[in-house]
């Protein structure tokens, strides 16, 4: 019977195998980036919140809604919903500053909102000229 080194046959073989899989577990870490905290240096904070916020504007520009009627609508509207996946996915600010940007109330909801919602989910219930801002903005 053949020796195992850690759970592979110490054969050219098992070497390989070995070598397949410590590769391929290299490869998904590389593909994973960095986390998002690592992002948030000051500069980094600072770019994301202008394009944060010049994704609020043209988006509320293009759903037609004005900024005054961001404090009448729910949290959950889908408007709002829609513009703060978008935030979340391209920018590098927090569900704080979405939640109070966009007057969703907490972070809480936000973070709720955030993890029921798909890219592209509920797209028939927005305006076309909003839907069509997401798409542009995410390709």
């Amino acid at each position: 019977m053949g020796m195992r080194v850690l759970g592979f046959a110490d054969t050219a073989a098992g070497r390989l195998e070995f070598g397949e899989k410590m590769l391929k577990l290299g490869q998904n870490l590389i593909s994973k980036g960095k986390s998002r905290e690592y992002r948030r240096s000051p500069q980094k904070l600072a770019h994301g919140e202008r394009e944060a916020e010049r994704l609020v504007k043209e988006g509320l520009k293009a759903a037609e809604l004005p900024e005054s009627k961001l404090a009448e609508l729910k949290g959950s509207d889908p408007r709002k919903v829609a513009l703060g996946m978008l935030i979340w996915k391209t920018t590098t600010v927090s569900q704080e500053w979405i939640a109070r940007r966009l007057q969703m109330k907490s972070t809480a909801n936000v973070s709720q909102f955030l993890s029921r919602s798909r890219p592209g989910k509920n797209n028939e219930k927005l305006p076309l000229a909003l839907g069509e801002f997401l798409a542009n903005q995410s390709s």
